[in-house]
């Protein structure tokens, strides 16, 4: 997504987990630019190639990750999730439980991981063993490839990988004063703000991310009056990102509407319109496959797709 120059250097990044992989924000400095520190986005397949990454290119750089790191057997709330919800007041509820260590190699469906909990609380009483919500339970492979990367270094783990939670570091951003929330316009903008102040140009870095189904249609119908099929097969492969971007809106829609009933509607809507959007990039897929058809009389649609990295 973003040309690497020598000269960069990492110096910090924030991760998120998304459908097939994963989704960092980074903070580079760049000696040769005007603006010497600036920002980009970058897709991810697994959390190890996103260490390999940070070891690259900046192996002090710490990498704070949205995903609870250091679970406990039972599962439940440790004191740092105890002392983020107090903090957080009125927005306690986006702090949840992460799951017990014993869950890390459940399935991958919610009823599997109510099952074990189920065994589990027959074997050692309903009242030590806590329940584990739908949202911790979605997180269970993210979080168990963060756990295997960290104690995979043993000892050595270096102190970069950071438990982090959004809200509560837009919280202490603001003063430690609350803010609207972030599913509302207001909020989106308060946060964009407080962002701003220490990275002015994210900005730009979301709009060169959510420009892909645009350049998407720009670039097909080039490909198709020019008869190009490189093209048409760089639009085809550009597609998986599209799609990693809707799957991470969606999840975080779904988050609110859990949080609170009355985002149903608006967070509905919202799903809508990135699915249409998303489906603009599905079409453009097609598009591509057809116009590499015409011109070579093969097919494209069981190519593999290039990795992220």
């Amino acid at each position: 997504m973003n040309k690497w120059r020598v000269t960069d250097r990492l110096i910090a990044a924030g991760a998120d987990g998304i459908r097939g992989g994963w989704i960092a924000a980074l903070c580079i400095d760049d000696p040769k630019r005007e603006r010497r520190r600036h920002t980009a986005l970058k897709l991810f397949t697994d959390v190890r190639q996103l260490d390999r990454y940070r070891r690259r290119h900046g192996e002090d750089a710490p990498v704070a990750m949205d995903i609870p790191i250091g679970l406990t057997e039972e599962g439940g709330f440790r004191d740092c999730d105890r002392e983020a919800r107090e903090r957080l007041g009125d927005r306690r509820s986006t702090v949840f439980a992460p799951p017990g260590r014993y869950l890390l190699e459940a399935g991958t469906t919610y009823r599997t991981v109510r099952d074990l909990v189920e065994e589990r609380r027959r074997a050692e009483g309903a009242h030590r063993v806590p329940g584990v919500s739908a949202q911790s339970a979605a997180l269970i492979p993210k979080i168990r490839e963060v756990d295997h990367l960290v104690r995979a270094y043993g000892l050595s783990a270096p102190e970069c990988f950071l438990e982090a939670h959004p809200e509560l570091s837009f919280h202490r951003m603001n003063g430690d004063r609350p803010l609207p929330p972030k599913h509302t316009l207001i909020g989106q903008h308060a946060r964009a703000r407080l962002v701003s102040e220490h990275f002015p140009d994210f900005e730009d870095a979301l709009q060169r991310y959510g420009q892909r189904s645009s350049r998407q249609i720009e670039d097909i119908l080039d490909a198709y009056v020019e008869r190009d099929a490189d093209k048409a097969v760089a639009v085809w492969h550009r597609d998986k990102e599209v799609d990693d971007m809707y799957t991470s809106l969606v999840r975080e829609l779904l988050t609110y509407m859990m949080e609170d009933p009355r985002n149903i509607s608006a967070c509905l809507d919202l799903i809508f319109v990135a699915k249409n959007l998303e489906r603009i990039g599905d079409h453009t897929t097609n598009i591509a496959e057809k116009i590499h058809y015409m011109i070579h009389g093969q097919r494209i649609n069981r190519m593999p797709r290039p990795s992220t990295a």
